[in-house]
């Protein structure tokens, strides 16, 4: 039976909207600022997982299958991104000698130094938590952790209720 509770009519209704307002306004931002970078390099984070997959396996060359299972993204239109990302000269497509219908998908040196520069780029945004103590980086670390837990695989919430914040309200 589904029961409404105003979340604002208990002080600890109304700190979990407030924290997952606070979540969700610095995810956006983080998100904005990738985003900015990405575009610089035409590209965006879609095409930016698929280039550190094949980086990781690099000099080593993957399938799409291959790189398709390592996507947590698993719905891409994968032969799509691939077309675009050959055109940008980040991978390279070679037929497989013994089955020709298998792509041999390999990093170019210039999606190399795309990753390098995006690095830098990350290591900025590191910077971004020094304001925070180590034991505060380490107990955010751990309750992030917590709420993610709370998520499934494919991002529906595991558990019994649904948050609204629009209306501050949660459904049982």
């Amino acid at each position: 039976m589904n029961t409404l509770h105003q979340t604002n009519s208990s002080p600890q209704g109304a700190t979990n909207a407030q924290m997952i307002k606070h979540l969700l306004s610095i995810a956006y931002h983080v998100k904005k600022h990738q985003e900015s970078i990405l575009t610089k390099y035409d590209i965006n984070l879609q095409k930016l997982y698929i280039l550190e997959i094949l980086r990781d396996e690099f000099p080593s060359a993957l399938s799409q299958h291959q790189i398709r299972e390592r996507l947590t993204d698993k719905t891409l239109d994968l032969p799509r991104i691939m077309i675009q990302l050959d055109r940008l000269c980040l991978i390279s497509r070679n037929r497989n000698k013994k089955n020709k219908t298998i792509s041999e998908i390999t990093i170019t040196p210039k999606g190399l130094q795309i990753l390098h520069e995006l690095d830098n780029y990350g290591n900025e945004m590191n910077s971004a938590a020094v304001c925070l103590a180590e034991t505060e980086k380490e107990t955010m670390m751990d309750a992030m952790q917590k709420m993610a837990r709370c998520f499934t695989h494919d991002g529906r919430m595991e558990t019994a209720f649904n948050f609204s914040l629009s209306t501050n309200q949660v459904y049982h």
